[in-house]
């Protein structure tokens, strides 16, 4: 197997560091010990130091101003993910806010530390929001969150909010689980289970005994119901991509304290 080390390319701009997939080929980035992707769907792989902001945030700039001049690279919500991911919040789950323009309004200069510290208000605050206001909270570690002060008075908002939906779903006779896969307690059992968008033979059965398992049901009818909680169609689209793909454990694999 071809190996090519592609750590050199992380201070090019990012046409020339387009790595087109192939079989066969792995991608070395040695010494990037701890690197995080950027996979766009025709393959794009993008790496960057994860303990430099400067070129963090040159990345990101470039991916930004890429998305303005040719249209849609990597929507928000999946870019989100990985700037959480290279902050250590990815704990905080599917951040459905476009944080791109505040992420660039905080300065290059600053040093790693000094970024997080303002990313981290930044992103609590539209987490809250986003909570308050009926959001998702797919991927969100309550356990994480009590630990948080700015947070802790939401965390009964997201259990409350959490039950709700999924007692407002239901699953029609196509056995289509998107309407589960869109709710927090549905896409962590669905992950658990490895199942896909459609339920396949006595899957369905399955899937209900686990939900009853922990004290939760939804309904199978004639007709299939979404929850009421606020998904953009970015998000949607995210949370199907990853479905499909089979990474949806990447937004349940945070890295523990």
């Amino acid at each position: 197997m071809e190996t090519i080390d592609v750590t050199p390319l992380v201070r090019c701009n990012l046409e020339t560091i387009k790595i087109e997939g192939s079989r066969g080929l792995q991608i070395k980035a040695w010494p990037i010990i701890q690197s995080y992707h950027i996979v766009s769907a025709k393959g794009i792989c993008q790496e960057i130091l994860p303990d430099n902001w400067q070129e963090i945030h040159g990345v990101i700039e470039r991916i930004e101003s890429h998305r303005k001049s040719k249209g849609s690279f990597i929507g928000n919500c999946k870019l989100n993910h990985f700037i959480l991911k290279v902050f250590g919040l990815d704990y905080l789950g599917i951040l459905d806010y476009p944080l791109t323009n505040e992420l660039l309004g905080i300065s290059p200069e600053l040093s790693f530390a000094e970024a997080r510290e303002q990313l981290t208000q930044i992103v609590f605050n539209a987490i809250r929001r986003q909570v308050l206001e009926g959001g998702t909270t797919i991927g969100l570690d309550v356990d994480r969150i009590i630990k948080q002060p700015e947070l802790l008075d939401v965390v009964d908002d997201i259990v409350r909010n959490r039950k709700k939906e999924i007692q407002s779903v239901a699953i029609g006779p196509n056995r289509d689980l998107m309407p589960l896969w869109f709710t927090a307690h549905g896409f962590r059992i669905l992950s658990s289970l490895g199942v896909g968008k459609i339920a396949k033979d006595n899957e369905l059965k399955v899937i209900a005994e686990a939900f009853k398992r922990l004290g939760l049901e939804f309904e199978i009818s004639s007709q299939e119901k979404y929850s009421s909680t606020i998904l953009s169609d970015d998000a949607k689209k995210y949370i199907t991509w990853l479905v499909e793909k089979g990474k949806t454990n990447c937004l349940l694999d945070w890295k523990r304290e």
